[in-house]
């Protein structure tokens, strides 16, 4: 989904699918919605079968464009909060998606901080209509996507678009680390999950250390090695560096990243075992983290740290009451 700002009347724009946000007790677009959409929209009001309440929906659809008008509340807004929106964002372009809508235009509330909205709309429509469908082969002209999103602000255009810039970074590392953990682990072990790390390192022109299964063993690091001596797939410590000029504080963030834990030995039960890909998600999340900040030149120096192996059964595997020796 590509997403943009824009300050023109969002009842003009060539959209399918327009979201109006509003409180219990009404918002300042509410005069330009009863006047675009008609009637209906006021006869909800009236009826009370809209009234505002937080994550509440009202859909009209029409024969012509925008073929859905969505109205979503945001609850009493004395409580307004921006976590609000961006959770009423994301219920409200998770609707039009399954409707089908391909081109969506939101009108940002202009009772809150115009860069904290944008960012939380933004956030909520992209984390919220996130799909995982590298692997399908069948049925792809069925998946129903968003192709655009625009985000209508009224006044503060700049701050809007500044917020809209945030959201993106923050919600493109997100679903790039569920990426990364949703892929199988037979294409994620932690050779290739280091490879990953190299090559966002390359990109945002960060240090990246990689230490492989022989240098671990030369520096004593017993314990990532007893998890993955059973795997034919070889541990991996990468560490990367963020360290903007002037940087005056540092964030550490270590990432657990067992791309497949069978539990070793002492066996998982099978239930839930295709789920152990998972256990990979503190690396995927350390990685994003250091992601988000260098695309937002934060301040701040960043290090994080990837422990990767790959805990599995074998003759090799290490056996409860071994002594492990490690730095």
């Amino acid at each position: 989904m590509k997403v943009h700002c824009s300050n023109h009347d969002i009842f003009s724009g060539p959209y399918d699918g327009i979201v109006v946000f509003t409180y219990e007790e009404g918002s300042s677009h509410e005069n330009l919605y009863k006047t675009k959409a008609g009637p209906s929209a006021a006869l909800a009001r009236e009826r009370k079968e809209f009234e505002g309440k937080i994550k509440q929906q009202w859909l009209e659809k029409h024969a012509g464009m925008p073929r859905f008008l969505l109205l979503v509340g945001l609850g009493k807004q004395a409580d307004a909060s921006i976590d609000a929106v961006r959770g009423a964002a994301g219920t409200a372009a998770e609707t039009l998606r399954t409707l089908g809508a391909k081109h969506i235009a939101l009108l940002l509330p202009e009772e809150l901080p115009t860069k904290a909205a944008a960012q939380a709309v933004t956030e909520g429509a992209l984390l919220r209509t996130y799909q995982f469908n590298q692997y399908k082969t069948q049925k792809l002209d069925e998946i129903k996507e968003i192709a655009t999103m625009v985000v209508v602000a009224m006044h503060d255009h700049e701050q809007a678009q500044l917020g809209v810039h945030d959201g993106i970074i923050v919600s493109q590392a997100c679903n790039f680390a569920r990426d990364l953990q949703n892929t199988p682990s037979i294409d994620m072990t932690p050779q290739i999950v280091a490879e990953r790390a190299a090559r966002l390192a390359r990109e945002e022109k960060i240090r990246c250390t990689i230490l492989d299964k022989r240098q671990l063993a030369k520096l004593g690091y017993g314990g990532m090695l007893s998890v993955g001596k059973g795997s034919s797939h070889d541990p991996r410590l990468v560490t990367l560096e963020y360290a903007p000029k002037g940087a005056k504080k540092t964030i550490a963030i270590v990432g657990k990243g067992i791309t497949f834990d069978t539990g070793g030995i002492s066996i998982k039960p099978s239930d839930r075992m295709a789920e152990m890909k998972f256990d990979m998600s503190g690396a995927a999340s350390a990685l994003a983290a250091i992601r988000v900040a260098s695309r937002l030149k934060l301040p701040v120096r960043v290090i994080a740290v990837l422990c990767l192996a790959e805990n599995m059964p074998d003759g090799n595997s290490y056996k409860p009451g071994d002594i492990v020796r490690t730095k």
